[in-house]
């Protein structure tokens, strides 16, 4: 009958582990060496726009659109010109975020010039099912950036 030994995963530990289903020989090896790990990883700030969108889930990607585009409330809707509340309006991502490459930048999908257009509720909807194409769209943000020196 042959019986292997198993030593403790931590670099600093050589003691035998008893139960051959932990890794470690103690509770007190595995928190010093995640201690060690914690100290070793170092998480330098990267700002959201620069991520690329398989960085970042698309709820954070929607949130940075409504952070960083606030401003853009303020304007009616391309679409219709509703123009009564300004918590009623919505920002629409022109090309959806599953539709573009997981490559892309957070700041290109939620540029405002570009992708994100200022739409009441029903027409948002009318928009995600396609009663307004991305061209009419497209063109109706270029003439509301005219029309209000964005």
């Amino acid at each position: 009958m042959c019986t292997t030994t198993k030593t403790c995963s931590s670099p600093t530990c050589n003691n035998v582990v008893k139960d051959k289903r932990t890794k470690y020989c103690s509770r007190q090896c595995a928190n010093a060496y995640i201690g060690y790990l914690k100290t070793k990883v170092t998480t330098a700030y990267v700002d959201p726009s620069e991520r690329t969108l398989a960085e970042y889930s698309f709820p954070n990607v929607r949130h940075h659109n409504r952070k960083v585009n606030a401003f853009l409330l303020s304007t009616p809707c391309v679409v219709c010109g509703y123009d009564e509340h300004d918590d009623c309006k919505e920002l629409h991502h022109i090309d959806s975020l599953s539709s573009l490459p997981k490559t892309t930048k957070v700041k290109v999908a939620n540029d405002p010039k570009n992708n994100i257009a200022v739409v009441c509720p029903t027409c948002h909807k009318h928009a995600d099912k396609g009663y307004i194409t991305k061209t009419q769209l497209r063109n109706l943000i270029l003439k509301a950036y005219e029309h209000f020196n964005l």
